[in-house]
């Protein structure tokens, strides 16, 4: 079994769980889901928790949810641990940078543990229909995600994602990840022909989008999508994924978005400065898939 840490919200699950299952289908074996560190509830200054989001949203397959002592098991260094993996042969992979290891791949063990975020879909674009197969939303929308779904099938749509929430409100976050400047989605949208495009904004701060973007872009088709939060906020990532072009914020949940959308020519522009962190953007080489317009 490739036993997963889980950490992070819907986005990180995805990346984490995609490559999880990359690598089981290699070794032949099935995912273990390890929820010790979301269910911890240990207070980290630069991180916010979040639920086990994957099986409530999609159609995941070939994983069961496992007990905390499978960390132990693998990596622990009691004397029980060290002769349970004396015998069954545990593994052990740590993400050692934010950049892809292909590392990672040279493992043949079916007993793996695996920690990481693993942001790149250079770890599981092998299997990428199996992947947007196992990502195929299975909650029932709300009438307002669905009414929208049916007007963007006919549209040519452009999304736009603005995240801000913990990444302004926590100073530790921020100091991390930061936001996208305004000056970032005004170039981008120079990109597009705005009166051939439906624009759809998406933000965890969606009355401050309303307040910045308004005067940018008045008079133009646009949806505020601003009635999708807490346990509905995937129907964001839903309404993202139907779109045809995208601005992504530096977030995950905004690339999935993108990445699931099935349009063939779909353009998509990401900003280059991931992090605010200078060693950890310079990390970032393989996350944004070479299609993709880096501005």
């Amino acid at each position: 079994m490739i036993f997963l840490k889980i950490t992070g919200g819907l986005g990180n699950q995805m990346f984490q769980f995609a490559t999880a299952y990359a690598l089981a289908k290699k070794n032949n074996t099935n995912i273990g889901i390890d929820l010790s560190e979301i269910s911890s509830k240990k207070h980290k200054q630069n991180f916010t928790y979040r639920n086990f989001q994957l099986d409530k949203t999609f159609n995941i397959s070939n994983f069961e949810l496992i007990p905390s002592f499978a960390y132990d098991f693998i990596v622990g260094n009691q004397l029980k641990d060290k002769l349970k993996r004396f015998f069954v042969k545990g593994d052990f992979f740590y993400e050692k940078s934010l950049e892809f290891d292909n590392s990672l791949f040279q493992i043949n063990n079916k007993n793996t543990y695996i920690e990481g975020y693993f942001q790149s879909e250079k770890y599981f674009i092998e299997f990428e229909k199996e992947i947007k197969k196992q990502f195929t939303f299975k909650q029932k929308t709300n009438l307002k995600t669905q009414n929208l779904s049916n007007f963007l099938s006919n549209k040519q749509t452009l999304a736009i994602h603005i995240r801000r929430g913990d990444y302004v409100n926590n100073k530790a976050i921020n100091s991390t990840h930061g936001t996208c400047p305004v000056e970032y989605y005004q170039k981008a949208l120079s990109y597009f022909d705005l009166n051939k495009h439906h624009l759809c904004f998406f933000s965890d701060d969606i009355n401050w989008v309303k307040k910045t973007f308004t005067s940018i872009i008045e008079l133009k088709s646009i949806t505020f999508v601003d009635w999708n939060s807490g346990e509905d906020a995937w129907q964001d990532m839903y309404l993202m994924s139907l779109c045809k072009n995208f601005i992504i914020a530096n977030s995950s949940f905004s690339w999935w978005g993108a990445w699931l959308s099935k349009h063939t020519n779909k353009k998509i522009i990401a900003p280059k400065q991931w992090f605010n962190n200078k060693t950890k953007n310079l990390q970032t080489k393989d996350l944004i898939p070479s299609s993709w317009i880096k501005i």
